[in-house]
């Protein structure tokens, strides 16, 4: 059983209302929190809840759909314990089994950009995310091609899609699941935490200056983060810098292959050149990855280290 139902105003914490604002009421009550229980419970159910990021009032003024809490006298028509999905025109968030700051952070990624950072600062006030959290970055959402779903060699099926601030807890799971080996390779030195600040920075991506793509498996109710990549523009805009890092029980699936192939095929739609990347000589699989990508590649070894630069390729003149 699948549902769809509209909301009204939902607060920071997922509590959705629908038949009043205040004490004014707007509607009857319905049957919302029965389908939404009814789908939820059932074999392979989903359950929406839809809205706009805002509205208008009477009065014409423009008011976000999320806030940071509900005014007061507002009936709560759907409990947070109910909520699943959470659709606006900025994203989805799921929030099913999450806590107050992920419910909190998935919330905000999809408010409309120009509340986004007063309901940042609310939830810094209720001490609902971290006091230091930076803002979402208020870009549009990168065009819905970024998604694409590949089928492994071993059956198991992964998603790639834009990274999104959100997605700080899953990476900090997959960075912790790593070997020593995958993280020296990666990082060049060994690094044996990634604190919030950092994190929350690796999250938070304009896709403008900066294109960054996560590898997603499992059902979205229990979400892994098995694969990251990006690349950074440079300040001419034609060249850019790229890295990308694979789960160890995810490797050798051809994962890295279809990030590099992603990242170059968005980078150069885009007017990007020339991609460049530091690997150490050990690393013989990211090298390979990079050896057999359709650009033309050229390398220079120093300390051990190994500086990769793939040019995309010149057109050859047409013939007459």
């Amino acid at each position: 059983m699948v549902c769809i139902n509209q909301g009204h105003q939902i607060d920071l914490t997922g509590q959705v209302t629908g038949d009043s604002q205040g004490t004014r009421l707007m509607s009857g009550v319905g049957g919302q929190a029965e389908f939404i229980r009814g789908a939820n419970i059932s074999s392979g159910g989903k359950s929406f809840i839809v809205m706009p990021s805002t509205f208008k009032t009477a009065d014409g003024d423009t008011l976000t759909s999320i806030v940071s809490e509900l005014e007061s006298g507002t009936g709560v028509l759907t409990p947070r314990s109910d909520v699943h999905y959470v659709i606006t025109e900025f994203g989805v968030a799921y929030l099913h089994g999450l806590s107050m700051r992920q419910r909190a952070m998935a919330l905000i990624n999809i408010a409309h950009p120009e509340f986004r950072s007063e309901l940042l600062h609310a939830a810094k006030h209720r001490h609902l995310v971290y006091p230091n959290q930076i803002l979402p970055a208020a870009a549009p959402p990168p065009p819905a091609s970024f998604v694409t779903k590949h089928d492994l060699p071993d059956r198991r099926r992964v998603m790639m899609r834009p990274i999104r601030p959100d997605d700080e807890p899953f990476i900090r799971e997959m960075f912790y699941s790593f070997s020593e080996q995958t993280v020296y390779l990666r990082f060049h030195h060994a690094v044996k935490a990634l604190p919030h600040n950092q994190l929350q920075v690796f999250c938070n991506v304009d896709f403008q200056n900066e294109v960054a793509l996560v590898g997603v498996a499992g059902p979205v109710e229990a979400l892994q983060v098995v694969a990251i990549g990006r690349y950074f523009l440079q300040k001419n805009g034609k060249e850019a810098d790229m890295a990308f890092v694979v789960r160890d029980d995810f490797q050798r699936q051809g994962l890295g292959s279809i990030l590099c192939e992603r990242l170059i095929d968005i980078g150069t739609s885009r007017g990007v050149q020339t991609f460049s990347a530091d690997v150490l000589m050990e690393n013989s699989g990211m090298l390979k990855i990079f050896k057999r990508s359709n650009m033309d590649v050229h390398t220079s070894n120093e300390d051990g280290v190994v500086h990769v630069t793939m040019q995309v390729p010149a057109l050859e003149p047409e013939k007459v």
